[in-house]
């Protein structure tokens, strides 16, 4: 038990001398009647002695007292303190891994709090998190600087290392005692049982453990794609309920496609959600979100991997399409068809149907055995094979037997075929030669019953082992492949049928294909590269936002030997080059959530919770005194004899309500007034005038020149008008209430953590109602603002924030608009930089669109600037402009003032002025009507 105001507490001292009035205080007469002459026939000069109050009354009076006293302390009780002993150091563990973005604050109170215990007994402490890299410094630090370590420290978007942690803590501490406050994200993982035998050698005096409840976590694994269609396999730790999981795709511009939602079944930890979008959108999805969960499992990255091909079929044929069993390319359409859309083709006139399936945008073309192609026809194949697409070719009869050079063909190949028994036969059908670890088909089986009795041989050349993918046993080439501008030909020399060789009746030939099929072709990839180096482009945040790759991030190198895992040098995000980027996930098919359990002997406890429980009595305290009040009125009334009839049957007749009053108020609620602490006194002071408001960053400099801007723009315009704004706010979305102020000026930082749901809901709401939200990118002089093509890190997270906000049509504005005309007449809107046009709402909204935050009055919901306003109008703590003006324009300086108090002036007042627009058509109508 506590006290908030524990100074009030000597009022109890006070009692005894309430006691001691009490006490001396008559009680209320009783009533006499007063007739002159029965007062004079009584007359005696009887000596009268003061009565004392009744003891029990007393104490019922010294009883609310104390109460009264006692609730105006404030008593609360907090669940029982963690309590240290010895001076012996205290080891403080924090997992901060991707499992523990979402109830940061908590973990960092609870740090906070056992510091505040820990201090008391002057401990060292030895501060160890468990997702940094093995470099960190761990302490022994005073309690003063780990303060300072947790106001940096941040969770991270990979898996924590906990052997790696333990292990560290075990060098550095040896045989010493401590004590260890192990702060855990409730997650298991495979390594826990030697990371735990580690703690175990330590021996510590005493173990607290503290865990997540991990049941509403949940992440997205992997992308599958059968039968043609695509869907996300969603996991989650926790096997009772069925909360509804809902996917929000976007595409690569950050621009939203579509939403869907499915159910757990009881009992199961994971989902399938299917997508049911055309293909040619299915194949824009850039990345996956699980809807209001903030880590990074619940952010999915698609890259070329996870697309389905659509793959055209081009049959010599018409019989072949009609049955199917009788046609080489019945076996090409077994392998394919659970991971492909399949188009096909054949049996009319080959120029119509080479463009028919063209039309239909496919990836990869597969063509039977077809020789004397139209050079017209044969220029479109280029064309699209120019632009990126895979051409498969198959041998067959026809290509045996063909005297002229075909352009489409990776190699030249020698006129017939080889077969079985012919001049160049085998004695004996040959097998598949062995994969080297260069092989482009390294990472499948080696088919070891495959054998080929037909084959059609190529020239040789000197560039022929460079093309060869795979080969037989004696050294001729089975599939042959070359890079044709920013696409490929691939010739396979054996038929697609039985008829040449066992190959179709194999699993490797689905196998084959399908690797053939998914060929990244941006990439010039040869059988040479079995490690391929992608160097970082963008990487996850904890919360799951895309974010330029931190300085530490190095290139990833994926080994389909080896796969790769997320950690500190290599966090899930993309990587590689813009055209080529490689998806980097954090979870896989074969991850699975599992609450912490696996914990020594000496361990095995229930976890303390991160919620710190604790309950204010001055309520209960006040409704208590209020009844015992109301009690003591019932008791003086009735010791004054103040009832018209028989005491005694007063009581018997209200005895029974007061009965049943008292048993029912344990189960009544005890109404109290709300505390007014410093949040209130700022949402009072808000209310009170006009205040100019920006949104923290968390980043020093970035917040010191928002604050130091606003003041010297309120300044400027008290100077030169009617309003005096209040102090400055800086908010805390999350906290904050927004209400107040018309206009919100955010600075957009690309290193700061993405804004929770909790608090872009509230922008949405703040805008919906009325208040505009100006944005500054602060990048103008990185590249002119754009938000088509190019895209700065902080362009691209306001993207990403605008994205949850379902902003309406933004347009820049024009000098005829309202907030060029608000107060000066303003040609542009300057900051620290020129050439950024400020955005607003267009004029031209679509007011059907309920959805869309729209403000009343026109006014526009929403600024965007990257001309860094609040740098321009900062000073530095000598009254000196603190950043110089680019380019460096005295002028500019004036103007960038003016722009931000015609910003102000349009969001308080709307658009009275706009009807400026219209003066010179009233003024020619007011001349005419004289005139007449």
């Amino acid at each position: 038990m506590s006290f908030d105001a524990p100074l009030l507490l000597l009022g109890l001292l006070a009692l005894p001398i309430i006691w001691w009035l009490l006490r001396t205080t008559p009680s209320s007469p009783n009533k006499e009647l007063f007739p002159p002459l029965h007062l004079l026939l009584k007359k005696t000069n009887q000596q009268k002695t003061v009565n004392h109050t009744p003891w029990w009354l007393l104490l019922l009076r010294l009883t609310i007292a104390t109460l009264i006293i006692i609730a105006l302390a404030r008593p609360t009780w907090i669940q029982k303190p963690i309590v240290f002993s010895g001076s012996h150091p205290l080891a403080l563990i924090i997992d901060n891994g991707w499992a523990s973005a979402e109830e940061w604050k908590k973990r960092i109170a609870v740090a906070k709090s056992l510091l505040a215990q820990a201090e008391k007994h002057q401990k060292n402490i030895y501060l160890l998190a468990t997702a940094e890299n093995n470099t960190q410094d761990i302490g022994p630090f005073s309690v003063e600087v780990i303060k300072q370590h947790l106001l940096h420290l941040r969770p991270r978007p990979w898996p924590v290392n906990r052997v790696q942690a333990f292990q560290k803590l075990t060098e550095q501490t040896g045989e010493k005692p401590l004590d260890i406050a192990y702060l855990s994200d409730g997650l298991q993982t495979n390594e826990d049982e030697q990371a735990f035998a580690l703690i175990k050698q330590l021996k510590p005096k005493k173990f607290l453990w503290y865990a997540d409840d991990i049941s509403t976590l949940a992440g997205i694994t992997n992308i599958e794609n059968n039968n043609g269609n695509m869907s996300a396999r969603v996991i989650r730790a926790t096997t009772y309920g069925e909360p509804p999981i809902t996917l929000n795709l976007y595409d690569f511009k950050n621009q939203f496609l579509a939403r869907f939602t499915t159910n757990f079944h009881e009992g199961e930890t994971t989902a399938l959600v299917p997508f049911n979008l055309p293909l040619e959108l299915r194949n824009h999805i850039a990345w996956i979100k699980i809807d209001n969960q903030a880590q990074a499992a619940a952010t999915f990255l698609v890259d070329s991997r996870s697309r389905i091909n659509r793959v055209a079929l081009l049959s010599p044929n018409i019989n072949e399409m009609v049955q199917p069993l009788l046609s080489p390319m019945y076996y090409i359409i077994k392998a394919l068809q659970d991971h492909t859309q399949l188009i096909t083709m054949g049996g009319g006139e080959l120029s119509i149907d080479i463009d028919r399936l063209l039309k239909q945008n496919p990836s990869v073309f597969i063509i039977g055995d077809i020789i004397n192609i139209a050079k017209e026809t044969e220029k479109k194949l280029s064309d699209f094979v120019n632009q990126g697409g895979i051409l498969i070719r198959f041998a067959g009869e026809n290509l045996s037997t063909a005297k002229h050079y075909d352009s489409l063909l990776p190699v030249s190949l020698r006129s017939g075929e080889r077969l079985l028994g012919s001049v160049m036969s085998w004695a004996k059908p040959q097998k598949l030669a062995p994969f080297t670890k260069n092989s482009f088909f390294f990472d499948l089986s080696f088919p070891e019953n495959v054998t080929v009795s037909r084959q059609i041989l190529a020239e040789p050349s000197s560039d022929l082992f460079e093309k060869t993918w795979l080969s037989l046993a004696d050294g001729t080439p089975l599939i042959t492949a070359a890079n044709h501008g920013k696409g490929m030909l691939i010739f396979i020399h054996v038929a697609p049928d039985p008829t040449w060789s066992n190959l179709p009746l194999s699993g490797f030939f689905a196998q084959m294909l399908h690797k053939l099929i998914t060929l990244n072709t941006h990439v010039k990839e040869t059988p040479t590269q079995i490690k391929t180096i992608h160097n970082p482009w963008q990487t996850l945040s904890a919360d799951g936002q895309l974010q330029t790759a931190p300085s530490h991030v190095i290139p990833l190198i994926t080994d389909t030997q080896n796969p790769p895992l997320p950690s500190y040098h290599t966090p899930p995000g993309l990587y590689g080059v813009k055209n080529n980027l490689y998806a980097f996930n954090l979870l896989n098919h074969t991850s699975r959530l599992t609450k912490q359990s696996l914990l020594p002997t000496f361990l095995n406890k229930k976890p303390l919770s991160y919620n710190i429980q604790e309950k204010h009595f001055t309520g209960i305290l006040l409704g208590i005194t209020s009844l015992l009040l109301a009690l003591d009125s019932f008791l003086a009334l009735w010791i004054g004899r103040s009832f018209p009839f028989n005491r005694r049957r007063n009581m018997a007749l209200f005895l029974p309500f007061i009965v049943v009053f008292i048993a029912l108020l344990p189960y009544s609620p005890i109404v109290q007034a709300q505390i007014i602490d410093d949040h209130d006194e700022t949402i009072v002071q808000a209310a009170g005038s006009t205040h100019l408001a920006y949104v923290i960053t968390n980043n020093h400099e970035i917040d010191t020149t928002s604050k130091s801007g606003l003041e010297a723009l309120s300044q400027f315009i008290a100077e030169r008008t009617m309003l005096s704004p209040g102090p400055v706010v800086a908010l805390d979305l999350d906290k904050d209430e927004l209400t107040f102020y018309p206009l919100i000026y955010w600075p957009i930082d690309a290193n700061s953590p993405m804004p929770t749901q909790k608090s872009l809901q509230k922008i949405k709401v703040f805008m919906k109602h009325g208040g505009t939200v100006l944005f500054d990118t602060r990048d103008q002089i990185n590249t002119n603002f754009n938000l088509e093509e190019t895209a700065t890190p902080a362009t691209q997270r306001l993207r990403t924030i605008l994205s949850e906000l379902n902003i309406p049509t933004i347009e820049p504005a024009s000098t005829e608009h309202v907030i060029a005309r608000s107060f000066y007449i303003m040609p542009d809107f300057p900051g620290l930089y020129r050439g950024s046009p400020l955005w607003v709402e267009s004029s031209s909204i679509n007011k059907k669109n309920k959805n869309s935050i729209t403000t009343g009055d026109n006014v526009s919901s929403l600024l965007i600037t990257a001309n860094n306003f609040t740098a321009a109008w900062a000073l530095n703590e000598k009254g000196m402009w603190k950043y110089p003006l680019i380019p460096n324009d005295p002028m500019q300086r004036l103007w960038a003032f003016r722009a931000g108090l015609n910003i102000v002036i349009y969001t308080l007042t709307g658009n009275y002025k706009a009807d400026q627009i219209h003066v010179p058509a009233l003024l020619e109508r007011f001349n005419r009507e004289r005139r007449q």
